[in-house]
């Protein structure tokens, strides 16, 4: 489950607060199921003596355009990706011409601190910052709910001449110039659609009973009501359709700015 970011607008009218950490969407959903459907009617059974299936295919997740807040990071070491030596053994300067062409690879590991999960993985592509939008193609899967390692490839050719000094050994350089941003990032997904729960007897094998239900009604009657002294970052906003769910997490990225040639 991939999840592109669009941005969007919600109407509010109630809010509900979260706990810092990531939450397991199905898990919420599973608990709603239990006391509102089954527990009144099965009073003499335990929640472990059924098995939840939640099916969230017609759930729809959206993600907004993320803020950034960015932290100072040192220039990396440039990075030699060709080095060769030319001896010049004559008593005459001589000229080379040297092509190459190299790939260095543009990284980010993404770490999550607060947000849901859904399908065993967050599953949302997060809008790359500027900086880092070309090396990236624009977006940033994330799909673990600890730290994602992304890798991207960026290729760099080298076109140049140089000149060999007589009875000298002459050593040619080419390295890349890499940068590392640190960011902390905050977002919100939108929930709308409805969940299907098909609760299973596990002793029996038997369906019990299957539920039908919009997200962001489950949401809204199984979180706590948020209070005023809720930090506002980790507030889930119930709209008229849909929930809003907060996303918060850091970023490092290493990546290639641009390449110089050194002639030693």
């Amino acid at each position: 489950m991939f999840i592109e970011c669009t941005s969007f607008c919600l109407c509010f009218q109630e809010f509900f607060k979260m706990s810092n950490h990531m939450s397991e969407l199905e898990t919420h959903v599973s608990a709603w199921t239990w006391v509102n459907h089954i527990k009144p009617y099965y009073e003499t059974y335990r929640f472990g003596d059924f098995e939840f299936q939640v099916d969230l295919e017609k759930v729809d997740f959206l993600c907004e355009k993320p803020t950034f807040k960015y932290r100072k990071s040192p220039m990396l070491d440039p990075k030699v990706v060709f080095k060769s030596q030319y001896k010049n053994d004559t008593d005459e300067a001589q000229e080379m011409t040297i092509r190459v062409q190299r790939t260095t690879s543009a990284t980010a590991r993404i770490r999550m601190k607060h947000g849901f999960t859904a399908d065993n993985g967050v599953g949302i592509k997060l809008r790359a910052p500027p900086e880092v939008d070309s090396a990236f193609g624009g977006y940033l899967p994330i799909k673990t709910e600890e730290t994602s390692d992304l890798c991207h490839s960026m290729t760099w050719k080298y076109n140049s001449k140089i000149t060999a000094a007589p009875r000298k050994t002459t050593v040619a350089k080419f390295e890349v110039n890499e940068e590392r941003l640190v960011c902390d990032f905050s977002t919100y997904v939108s929930l709308k659609g409805k969940v299907k729960v098909t609760v299973v007897h596990k002793s029996s094998g038997t369906t019990i009973k299957t539920i039908k239900e919009s997200i962001r009604t489950i949401i809204d009657e199984y979180l706590p009501n948020a209070t005023p002294y809720d930090p506002q970052e980790n507030i889930v906003w119930i709209g008229a359709q849909e929930a809003r769910w907060p996303f918060r997490g850091d970023i490092t990225f290493n990546y290639g700015i641009s390449q110089n040639e050194v002639v030693e």
